[in-house]
């Protein structure tokens, strides 16, 4: 049996649907896995690392899919877990560590493995596993999203701010999985158009529609997945 069915055979069987739990598996393995494998792709590289925001309505099981997620995940106990509210600047340098104390502070998430070109250097994994993102980001929402932004593919990142001085980040490997419901999924979509669009075509938009269009999330995830499956 493959990983992904030995795990829906361990998290089903109650409410949550099950294409929450195939996303939460995939999430599972992402962690798990690492910088330890990449995909080449021309000059690029792809590593495993996904971001899965699991939206529904309130109370159809998106924290079940979750709680066992996470469950799995700290079993393996050497996969770094985030807390339940940070900020973008605190979660780096919880990372990177400090090495300007005395003594320095070393990160507690490295470790090292081979890269694409052949060399052993460090990486800095975290899995981010949040019952709601909207309150995950709270701290922070614009930050987190620019940050999780830029983070993603970076093999080398550094972030500065005013008060902390500066952090490098080598070989960030950032896995996150997050629930939202679907009014606050909306009314997010809604609000990043607004803030893209000249405010006279997103007023047009919604007065032709009722609404701002966007994708049906459940079914883009059902597409996607079944895509993965193949």
């Amino acid at each position: 049996m493959s990983f992904l069915r030995n795990y829906l055979s361990y998290s089903t069987g109650n409410e949550c649907p099950e294409m929450f739990h195939v996303w939460a598996g995939y999430v599972c393995l992402s962690a798990a896995v690492s910088r330890r494998v990449w995909l080449s792709f021309g000059d690029e590289v792809i590593y495993p690392n996904i971001y899965v925001m699991l939206v529904g309505d309130a109370g159809n099981g998106k924290s079940i899919a979750l709680r066992k997620a996470k469950r799995v995940i700290a079993e393996l106990n050497d996969i770094p877990i985030s807390r339940s509210v940070e900020t973008p600047e605190g979660l780096w340098r919880f990372m990177a560590g400090d090495s300007s104390k005395n003594p320095p502070v070393p990160s507690p998430v490295a470790f090292p493995t081979k890269w694409p070109d052949g060399e052993i250097r460090e990486v800095h994994p975290m899995t981010i596993i949040a019952n709601e993102f909207i309150n995950f980001i709270n701290l922070n929402q614009a930050g987190w999203i620019n940050a999780l932004n830029d983070i993603y593919d970076e093999d080398f990142y550094e972030y500065r701010t005013k008060n902390m001085g500066e952090d490098n980040l080598i070989g960030p490997y950032i896995v996150l999985l997050s629930a939202l419901t679907t009014e606050v999924s909306s009314d997010l979509q809604h609000e990043s158009l607004r803030r893209v669009l000249p405010a006279e075509l997103s007023a047009s938009l919604e007065n032709v529609s009722g609404t701002i269009p966007t994708a049906n999330p459940a079914s883009t995830m059902i597409r996607k997945s079944n895509e993965l499956l193949q």
